[in-house]
């Protein structure tokens, strides 16, 4: 393993003939496992051509694999966080912006 931003640790990067399994929540394939035909880098991260159990090629983003880059950090990949202060300031200002939308009216 290497490091590679701050605060993640990346695997080795996957290579032809490498197995992983599909981990987003929201792909058809979720949880299958499927084996590495060829390894792009595009946009900033790898791109997986992938071999499903039909042969059929599927193309995946390294990360929504096992594969995935994740920080030691997080506790899961998508959590999302935000103070109640924080969420505080965002009401008063919305409220101040439809006060004004809402007295518009009654000119």
């Amino acid at each position: 393993m290497h490091h590679g931003a701050v605060g993640t640790i990346d695997p080795p990067r996957p290579a032809p003939g490498d197995s992983l399994a599909v981990t987003h929540p929201l792909h058809p394939l979720r949880g299958r496992r499927l084996r590495v035909r060829k390894v792009q880098y595009r946009g900033g991260e790898d791109v997986l051509v992938c071999v499903g159990e039909d042969g059929v090629p599927v193309t995946l983003l390294r990360s929504w694999t096992d594969l995935a880059v994740r920080s030691p950090h997080a506790s899961h990949a998508s959590r999302f966080e935000v103070s109640s202060g924080a969420l505080g300031s965002l009401r008063s200002s919305l409220e101040g912006v439809m006060s004004r939308y809402i007295g518009m009216g009654e000119q």
